[in-house]
């Protein structure tokens, strides 16, 4: 669901559609990342796979983060200089 909310906002629209599917992407790694800690407490994950896919989220979750900035910061630039 990340990927593929990624992918759906990415294709020909306009930036402020496409921040809101990285914006739903986030909240579907946080699900995972959910998903995650219930696996392990039932005993479904042992404590080292958990480990690194929770690590894995956490970096996939603050790289959408930073593109959300970075796409940000750009289009506040952008206005501030064609206006």
């Amino acid at each position: 669901s990340v990927v593929l909310n990624i992918a759906e906002g990415c294709t020909g629209q306009s930036n402020a559609v496409f921040k809101v599917f990285l914006n739903y992407s986030i909240r579907s790694g946080i699900e995972v990342v959910s998903c995650l800690f219930i696996g392990r407490r039932r005993g479904f994950i042992n404590d080292l796979d958990f480990q690194k896919y929770y690590d894995e989220y956490k970096a996939l979750i603050k790289m959408i983060t930073k593109k959300l900035t970075i796409k940000w910061l750009w289009t506040i630039d952008h206005r501030l200089w064609t206006n």
